[in-house]
């Protein structure tokens, strides 16, 4: 598997995802996966949050949270809110401590060389 990595980075002559980013750029990545995979607009997301965060996020706040992936402006996570994503993606916290795969394109929902 690892091979296959090395691979698909050779071949794009891209630096793989997973190197250089910052443990909230991770959660971030995650953060934006967990929505896709349930099939939620931001704004659900936003709604299932509110409940563990103790009020509702804009749908604003949250794209903010989704694009800080890049590096632009990294958003701070603490730890009450990646608990509240477990609860309210149903995931276990450590799920948004894992980076993406090598292959794994920038944004959560683009083809990996987007």
């Amino acid at each position: 598997m690892i091979a296959m990595a090395r691979k698909r980075a050779a071949a794009s002559d891209e630096v793989p995802l997973y190197f250089g980013l910052t443990p909230n750029q991770v959660v971030t990545y995650n953060l934006a996966q967990a929505r896709l995979e349930k099939g939620w607009t931001q704004d659900q997301a936003c709604g299932a949050l509110e409940p563990y965060l103790g009020n509702r996020w804009s749908k604003a706040n949250y794209s903010a949270a989704e694009r800080s992936v890049d590096g632009n402006r990294v958003r701070q996570f603490d730890a009450d809110e990646i608990v509240a994503f477990g609860r309210a993606f149903d995931l276990p916290v450590t799920w948004y401590l894992m980076p993406p795969p090598p292959w794994a394109p920038r944004r959560p929902g683009q083809t990996a060389h987007t």
